[in-house]
Order: C-alpha cells, then structure tokens, then sequence
C-alpha cells in the first residue's frame, strides 16, 4: 500500500511539473495593436528628405505617401524624387518602394526592412540615367529605409521582458497594421 501511495505521488509531481513547464507559454497572452497609416506616415516625415550626391546626379527623396493595401504583406512607400543632374534641369519623378517590417527585442522596436524599388518614373529621362537613378534610389532606401523605426512597444505595457518578446504576426487591413506580439 505505501509503495503504490509513493508512485501515485511521484506520477503526480511528473504530470504537475511538467504542466508548469508549459504554462509560461499560456499565461503570458499575446499583444495586439494597431498602426494606421497616417500614424506610419507621420513617423517617417521626420527621417525626410533624405540627399544623396553622387557624380551623375544629386537625388533627394522626399516624404514619402504610406499605402497599406489588404492584398499585400508590404507597406508600398510612394516616394517624391529629384534629381539634379549635369547639364540638365532638375527632373521630377516617383518611386514605388515595397518594405517589410521587422521587430527588434532588445529595444521594443518596429522596423522597416527589406526595401524594394518596384518601380520608378521619371519623365524626360533617357532610360539609360533611369535605370543608374532606380539604383542609386535602391541603394539609398536600403541604406536608410531599415534605420528608422515606426513603432516602440513599450515594456510597461507587456508585464514580461521586452528581450522575450518578438513579432509573432502581422496584417494589413482597411489602412491599417495590425500587429501581434508574443512570447517564446
């Protein structure tokens, strides 16, 4: 009798720990918020214009429209250039940048990341200065883009650590991201 009590008693510390092992997934319940994007749009005014001089032209992208589409896991940036190049005018145009965002633990913050130029016009533009235009403007959105962050969560708001926590999903819709954090 006693040696079945001490296993019904061992099997029960087994099954009990073994759920509190698996309880700090449970009990710590995810975060959601949302970025609208004008909220998106006003935190990027503050890194712009952004200049770049280099021997065929001197290019300065301008503040940039923020459009969240439903179709997309992209946040598109439509980007206002110029660029003054030698022995021209200055020239007009746009470019249509696809960027991805990225969570960064250690400080609690959204990124931009992963910067594409899907397209760009610029009328009056030999195609010839507007492919070395589309990659200067790649280069320099790749350089840029990924330094800027567009939200801060707040460690306050988790009752966890900051350095646990990580994006677990994200989703555009009706001009607005929605995001959820989470932890491991």
């Amino acid at each position: 009798m006693r040696y079945t009590q001490i296993l019904i008693f061992r099997y029960f510390i087994i099954i009990f720990s073994s759920n509190i092992l698996f309880l700090p997934a449970i009990a710590w319940p995810a975060i959601k918020t949302k970025l609208s994007d004008t909220h998106i749009q006003s935190t990027l005014v503050k890194h712009f214009p952004i200049r770049e001089y280099a021997a065929s032209a001197r290019i300065t992208l301008h503040e940039p429209q923020v459009i969240l589409s439903r179709d997309s896991k992209d946040l598109l940036l439509i980007i206002p250039v110029d660029a003054n190049i030698p022995e021209q005018s200055q020239k007009k145009g746009h470019a249509r940048v696809a960027v991805n965002v990225s969570y960064r633990p250690g400080n609690g913050g959204l990124y931009l990341t992963n910067p594409r130029v899907i397209e760009f016009e610029m009328p009056q533009v030999s195609n010839k200065m507007s492919k070395n235009l589309k990659s200067k403007i790649a280069t320099i959105c790749l350089n840029s883009l990924p330094l800027i962050q567009i939200f801060k969560l707040e460690g306050k708001a988790l009752k966890h650590s900051l350095a646990k926590s990580n994006l677990k999903s994200y989703s555009i819709k009706d001009g607005s991201m929605g995001l959820t954090f989470g932890f491991d």
